[in-house]
């Protein structure tokens, strides 16, 4: 995470949809914003993933910045970003409280 994204930004800016489209070899087009929002969603799937071996429970913070709340409200990435981490969270919850209601009292 401390590599990669900062090498996807485009000019050194801090925000990673700021990114610029590239071609490959055989005419794609993508965006390295894409790319960049893959990849945070990839690391958010290990960090779920190694939450479930060790047993911890935590709910991660999107990570947007939100500095002008009317432009963030039209701004689709920023929606899309704030929608999946609820998404998680909720889920997360679900199983929490499913593992929860499953176990029986010892003693």
């Amino acid at each position: 995470n401390h590599v990669y994204m900062p090498l996807m930004n485009s000019g050194g800016t801090k925000d990673p949809g700021a990114g610029f489209a590239e071609e490959d070899e055989e005419g794609h087009t993508f965006e390295v914003a894409d790319l960049s929002n893959s990849l945070a969603k990839f690391l958010s799937q290990v960090r779920h993933a190694v939450q479930q071996v060790a047993g911890e429970v935590r709910l991660q913070m999107p990570t947007v910045v939100i500095e002008d709340e009317a432009a963030a409200a039209s701004d689709t990435s920023v929606i899309a970003d704030l929608e999946s981490s609820v998404n998680e969270w909720t889920q997360q919850i679900q199983r929490i409280v499913e593992q929860e209601m499953g176990k029986a009292p010892t003693g």
